[in-house]
């Protein structure tokens, strides 16, 4: 009886213990994610750029004459996509720095979970012990 009541708890606490290992693989993936979308958002705002770059050089060999006017509205694009990129990069290290202090506490109160299960388990093994001593003393 005490053996499977052992084995069965033996397998409760790998249970948990993988719970936890997958709590931390999921921790680590969110900053992988970020990366990601991070990197897809300035690709984003590149090829925007491009495009809007392509159009001004159609218009210029559209319109003879006019590159004076063109090199203002080039000037005028630039600038803005260079305020929404400084404006873009000022946010993205604003939630990371949020999100990785949320990560961090996260995974602060996974030790700490960590640490409390490990210890009851061990204390209910002890007990389990001891009760197990007791028993096979009085037969």
């Amino acid at each position: 009886m005490f053996t499977m009541q052992q084995r069965l708890f033996d397998q409760q606490r790998r249970f948990v213990e993988r719970s936890f290992e997958m709590q931390r693989r999921m921790l680590d993936s969110v900053d992988a994610g970020l990366e990601a979308q991070h990197s897809a958002e300035k690709q984003s705002r590149h090829l925007a750029q491009m495009a809007f770059d392509a159009t001004i050089d159609a218009w210029e060999q559209s319109i003879p004459g006019e590159e004076p006017a063109m090199d203002d509205i080039r000037e005028m694009i630039d600038e803005q996509f260079e305020a929404g990129d400084k404006l873009s990069e000022e946010a993205w290290t604003a939630l990371e720095s949020t999100i990785e202090d949320s990560v961090d506490t996260y995974g602060d109160m996974l030790d700490q979970s960590e640490e409390f299960y490990s210890d009851m388990f061990d204390a209910y093994m002890q007990t389990a012990e001891r009760v197990e001593e007791q028993v096979e003393e009085a037969s």
